[in-house]
């Protein structure tokens, strides 16, 4: 190999390596789950005892993982070759199940999703909402059926905006044992 080739070769390789240590390559990994395993690390909980959903839209995805008394919710997003990152504009990480059900709505991933702790819910009837204004209007109401696991989703339509003055949530939840008894309601 002649001089000039050799000489770029190492700026290719200099200029690769700097961009690894310097500009953000060290955070990124080759799938969804690994972002999910190292934010799980990074903030001091987990590891996740499995992978309860993971969705991908486009260049975005949400892994959600099993914890012992909650579930780690992380979303990230496609970066340089494929690779994964961090996703922004989400709040991640541990959410500990403290009522009987817990759920919320990502109008980004079109999805409805949630734990249970009291484990004779079996199945959960829940509300996506939209609040504009002050005002509360439902998008899609779902039925859910709880998981080993203790989780439920589903999929909804696609109603994410990003007006500054709208912010979606779940609008209530029941809770139904497997005779299909109301045990659990909560309406927010």
């Amino acid at each position: 190999m002649n001089r000039k080739k050799e000489t770029i070769v190492f700026i290719v390789i200099i200029l690769v390596l700097g961009f690894w240590r310097f500009g953000g390559g060290q955070q990124m990994y080759f799938s969804p789950e690994k972002v999910m395993y190292a934010c799980e690390e990074g903030l001091h909980y987990g590891p996740s005892e499995k992978v309860l959903l993971k969705k991908q839209l486009g260049n975005r995805a949400i892994v959600i993982g099993k914890l012992d008394d909650g579930i780690s919710v992380v979303h990230s997003k496609r970066s340089l070759l494929g690779m994964w990152k961090l996703g922004e504009g989400s709040v991640t990480g541990y959410w500990k199940i403290t009522d009987d059900v817990e759920a919320a709505y990502s109008s980004r991933f079109r999805l409805i999703y949630g734990a249970v702790k009291n484990k004779d819910i079996k199945t959960i009837e829940t509300a996506a909402a939209k609040v504009k204004d002050g005002e509360l209007e439902i998008l899609e109401k779902a039925n859910c059926n709880v998981d080993n696991d203790g989780f439920f989703y589903a999929n909804t339509g696609d109603y994410y905006t990003e007006d500054d003055g709208v912010y979606f949530r779940i609008a209530y939840i029941y809770g139904f044992d497997e005779n299909g008894t109301l045990i659990y309601s909560y309406s927010y």
